[in-house]
């Protein structure tokens, strides 16, 4: 996959504020992404050190128009 396309951007909620307290950062990244791409792609673009990748799938929600 390619780098530029594996980061989407930051999570912008209070918890993940709260976390970047501890530098623990949350950040949005394309389906296909596996945790050595991210890994990657914050070397590449951010130049940090990662120690490691916590990665979680969710489902879109369901919502009813109408």
């Amino acid at each position: 996959m390619e780098l530029s396309r594996v980061i989407l951007g930051p999570v912008v909620t209070e918890k993940a504020e709260r976390l970047k307290a501890m530098n623990i950062y949350t950040i949005r990244v394309s389906n296909g992404a596996t945790k050595i791409d991210v890994k990657n792609a914050l070397r590449k673009y951010y130049d940090v050190q990662v120690e490691s990748v916590r990665a979680l799938n969710l489902r879109a929600k369901r919502r009813e128009l109408g």
